[in-house]
């Protein structure tokens, strides 16, 4: 078992210049993280920016404005009239970009940009989330499995597994910063659903919902823009699919709700868009072709030419919407599966590693919907992201939201230090605890669903260190919190939650 511990508080509450923050962070690594927001679109919008405003910006900066413009604003200010003139988007998205913004300036972050000469507003934002079809790059590819090629498999047993690679420019301001976003919507007709990102993003790239339906764009071809509508960004349509509870109303969330949501709109860019549901239709899995010349096909199994088995394989050409064209990591992974169309988790993970693992994967993930687990692992500024372990996390933990009690604190943070220690070749987990002033002490670890793990110290203590184990046969891989409460026998009074993720 392998952990992080990240000491952070518990959750943001209280009025912060007019706006609550409903929102939380926790550091898996020190390039990725996950911000939980929920609430409506407004409240979401806000806590993003507040909480993520210095990344946001960064991004913006660093590799918006420096990487994909070259500083030169009067080529971004083109873009952007034109997204401005030819794109149209919701109002909540409206809402929660304007939010985004605001929660940025209350958190003190400036969104004055000396290179634009002005501040950066929810158009920019926007802008920024169409950016992978105002600037294609042909990335990306995927396989998902089911069926009898994964009967065999016992952590499957037929149920269907995605494995894909989402690749983009390796910068720094990017691989620095991967996210994992948790939205947990107030909005009735709006369900729960996590998107594998970057800070200012909150358009689906690769992208799950509670409903077990997931959702992940590869760049498509040709790339023609000969038809002229009003457009709407692709990644906001897939949003919409997978963020309402029943998008096309027909009385299920599947894989049908995002082709219905794309389907409805016009796109600019040329899309291949993998699909994954826990509810099986006539397939576990399709994809979507579509772009601006051709309009929009499905694919499933029965349009299979040389793939074997209940396997479909996406990376960046369309097979149906035209004639394929010749790929390199399609040729790779569709080898692979000739040798065997059996799939196994492990050997799905290890085809697209080899088949299409290159230097500018920046996120590789797996998806299981119906266990809910998601593997991910990031790319660094010196690794691509198929040569790293990946993260498990289960989305039932992600989607969970925990409360805070009020507690008074008489802000005596410097009463106790905390220090959590592994030692990985005995299974030795422990805190030590130094106390500034002797009292009675309660440290206990909860699950992330307010449940008690163990009680592991109730008692008067004297100044000192103190160590204490943790009993490692409870913790299974998640994330847990650690409670740690305190009043001193001269009255002062203290309480401070932190994070720990096991993996």
């Amino acid at each position: 078992m392998i952990f992080q511990i990240m000491v952070i508080w518990l959750c943001w509450s209280g009025s912060l210049i007019g706006q609550t923050v409903t929102g939380d962070t926790i550091r898996v690594s020190d390039n990725t993280m996950i911000l939980k927001v929920w609430g409506n679109h407004y409240q979401r919008g806000y806590s993003h920016g507040y909480l993520l405003g210095d990344k946001i910006k960064l991004i913006f900066q660093e590799y918006v404005l420096k990487s994909v413009f070259y500083n030169n604003p009067a080529n971004y200010q083109i873009v952007r009239n034109y997204f401005i003139s030819n794109f149209s988007v919701e109002d909540k998205y409206l809402q929660e970009a304007g939010a985004m913004i605001r929660g940025m300036e209350d958190a003190g972050i400036s969104i004055y940009d000396s290179t634009l000469q002005r501040n950066v507003d929810s158009m920019d934002i926007l802008m920024v989330n169409a950016i992978d079809e105002i600037r294609e790059i042909n990335k990306c590819s995927s396989m998902s499995s089911w069926g009898n090629s994964t009967v065999n498999d016992p952590g499957l047993n037929g149920d269907v597994v995605i494995t894909r690679l989402m690749d983009w420019q390796t910068h720094f301001a990017l691989v620095e910063n991967h996210l994992i976003l948790v939205s947990i919507p107030e909005e009735s007709d709006e369900q729960n659903w996590v998107s594998v990102t970057y800070p200012g993003l909150i358009a689906a790239l690769s992208a799950m919902n509670q409903s077990g339906v997931g959702a992940f764009k590869n760049v498509g071809n040709p790339q023609n823009h000969t038809n002229m509508h009003t457009f709407h960004p692709v990644l906001l349509s897939v949003r919409n699919g997978l963020e309402m509870n029943d998008y096309n109303q027909d009385g299920e969330c599947n894989s049908i709700d995002v082709v219905q949501a794309i389907r409805d709109k016009y796109q600019f860019g040329s899309s291949v868009i993998h699909l994954v549901s826990k509810v099986c239709l006539d397939s576990h899995a399709l994809i979507v072709e579509c772009d601006n010349e051709h309009g929009l096909v499905t694919r499933d199994v029965l349009d299979n030419t040389v793939v074997p088995g209940e396997n479909l394989v996406a990376t960046n050409h369309h097979r149906k919407l035209v004639n394929p064209v010749y790929c390199v990591r399609y040729n790779e992974i569709v080898d692979s599966l000739n040798s065997s169309s059996d799939i196994t988790r492990s050997r799905s993970w290890s085809i697209m590693a080899a088949g299409g693992g290159y230097s500018n994967n920046n996120q590789m993930m797996q998806y299981i919907p119906s266990t809910g687990t998601l593997m991910v692992a990031t790319a660094t500024v010196d690794s691509a992201a198929y040569l790293r372990e990946p993260y498990v996390f289960d989305l039932s933990d992600l989607f969970t939201v925990t409360g805070t009690e009020e507690f008074p604190v008489n802000n005596q943070q410097d009463l106790v230090k905390i220090n959590f220690i592994c030692i990985p070749q005995n299974h030795t987990y422990q805190f030590i605890v130094e106390l500034t002033e002797p009292g009675w002490v309660e440290l206990k670890m909860f699950r992330i669903n307010g449940s008690l793990v163990e009680n592991i110290c109730c008692a008067n203590l004297n100044t000192g260190q103190y160590s204490f184990k943790l009993q490692d046969k409870l913790y299974n891989s998640g994330i847990y919190f650690c409670s740690v409460q305190m009043e001193t026998v001269r009255g002062h009074r203290m309480k401070q939650v932190n994070k720990i993720i096991f993996y």
